[in-house]
């Protein structure tokens, strides 16, 4: 049998489409569309910044090892720092989301 909805386990790492159509606005989070740029100019979710994940990655695959010291910078450039509340999506069963998860706590922006 499959378990219900009510007992998988919650998390901080995940938010509902409600929770953040109210905090659209909080000059204390960052959307960060990591989709392809033609995707993002068709569709995204407002005030979302796009950030290109080759410009950190390069064209290798997502096992390529963390990028070196340009990433904090990278990342500083869509506004985000220590006190931003980052919500990062892709079209790419959140691969490169997952990876800009993983990017940020490593590199500790």
């Amino acid at each position: 049998m499959a378990p219900k909805i009510a007992n998988i386990h919650k998390t901080d790492l995940l938010i509902e489409t409600d929770w953040l159509s109210r905090h659209l606005n909080d000059a204390d989070i960052r959307i960060v569309d990591l989709c392809s740029r033609e995707e993002y100019d068709k569709m995204h979710i407002k005030n979302a910044v796009h950030l290109n994940f080759k410009d950190i990655t390069g064209d290798e695959t997502l096992r390529r090892k963390l990028p070196p010291e340009n990433t904090p910078d990278i990342l500083g450039d869509p506004g985000i720092d220590k006190n931003t509340l980052v919500i990062a999506y892709d079209d790419d069963s959140s691969h490169y989301a997952a990876r800009l998860f993983w990017m940020e706590k490593k590199h500790e922006r």
